[in-house]
């Protein structure tokens, strides 16, 4: 941004000296822009994807994509009880920590091809279950947005027992998507294919837009951020895709 930002932080990776914002834009399969946000380069993408999401009133997706910029073991259970499918290109994909639950029967697992890593800890989840579902609540009423309950969740010392539960919950949905993404080749290429779409858009932005198109001369994020462009009246389910770009200050 060429002016001074309260929500533009230093990020020597990517500007160096400067500071900058992260500009993350929405798009479904027939290819509208449909929503876009901006945040602090400091911040992790993850819980922005699940607020724009909410922002879609026209289309309803049923799967979304991301780059691994947009994961989150907790986003993979919102998404879940949000009823939309998450499924991001996580990078090193084979590094991730598989969970299994504890076997009842005291089965034998050293035949299995892929053993868990870890178990699950299902206390954790139970106790806190009903929370779980009022902050879900409060999402899909947007009585609050994913960002702001994520960042005071994340504001607290030690790791929020709400948080807990969600990232437990997570690991069930994130293990059962690895296991998919390794076997099914038609998802994998669908993930690649929805984010190759934002990519193309972020292209021709690029291409058209008038003097340098990574910078920002707006001060507050609510003039950055694009209009809305949904438009029509479907409800029917469909495939989305969120990615980021930086912008320099």
């Amino acid at each position: 941004m060429r002016k001074a930002s309260l929500n533009a932080n230093h990020s020597f990776k990517h500007f160096g000296k400067g500071q900058g914002v992260s500009a993350c834009t929405f798009t479904d399969e027939r290819q509208p822009l449909w929503h876009s946000l901006v945040m602090s380069a400091a911040e992790r993408e993850s819980a922005y994807v699940v607020d724009g999401l909410m922002r879609n009133d026209v289309v309803r997706s049923d799967i979304h994509s991301t780059d691994s910029h947009g994961y989150a073991e907790a986003i993979f259970a919102v998404n879940h009880l949000l009823g939309i499918s998450y499924a991001p290109r996580i990078k090193n994909i084979g590094d991730q920590t598989i969970y299994g639950f504890r076997s009842r029967s005291g089965g034998d697992r050293s035949r299995w091809a892929i053993a868990p890593d870890k178990l699950v800890r299902e206390d954790l989840v139970v106790a806190r279950w009903d929370d779980v579902l009022r902050l879900i609540a409060t999402i899909k009423l947007k009585e609050a947005t994913a960002s702001d309950i994520f960042r005071r969740l994340n504001s607290y010392a030690e790791q929020h027992e709400h948080y807990r539960a969600l990232k437990t919950f997570g690991h069930v949905i994130k293990t059962l998507f690895v296991l998919r993404y390794v076997d099914e080749v038609d998802l994998r290429q669908a993930i690649e294919q929805r984010l190759s779409r934002i990519e193309l858009a972020h292209r021709f932005t690029h291409d058209v837009a008038v003097g340098n198109p990574r910078e920002f001369e707006q001060t507050d994020k609510e003039s950055r951020r694009l209009p809305r462009t949904a438009t029509g009246s479907s409800r029917t389910p469909s495939s989305a895709g969120t990615a980021c770009t930086l912008s320099t200050g």
